[in-house]
């Protein structure tokens, strides 16, 4: 637990429930839609390339995470509007990134 303190005073507390749920919400669990992990080299531009393709396909973003995996790549999870992603997937590995994952959350 993480104590809130307003002015010298406890106001409330933080558990570690409420930071799970807060991880769920940021990464769209619950919502809608199509997730897919991806593995993008970390270099100037990559996230700019991803969004564009996105934006090709009329796909809305609606949820991104980014984690640093090591030097060369990043790990990227992104929550799109869109039940169709192939397209999308086809032109992501075309520009040199890999889908490590796509999960289905239609239902």
């Amino acid at each position: 637990m993480l104590p809130v303190v307003a002015d010298g005073a406890l106001v409330g507390v933080i558990t570690e429930s409420d930071i799970l749920d807060a991880f769920i919400d940021i990464l769209g669990f619950r919502d809608v839609g199509i997730r897919l992990t991806i593995e993008a080299p970390d270099e100037p531009g990559m996230l700019s390339l991803m969004t564009g393709i996105t934006a090709a396909h009329q796909a809305n973003i609606q949820h991104l995470a980014v984690h640093r995996g090591n030097l060369d790549t990043s790990v990227v999870v992104v929550g799109l509007n869109t039940p169709n992603t192939q397209a999308i997937e086809a032109d992501l590995e075309a520009a040199g990134m890999r889908i490590l994952a796509r999960r289905d959350n239609s239902a």
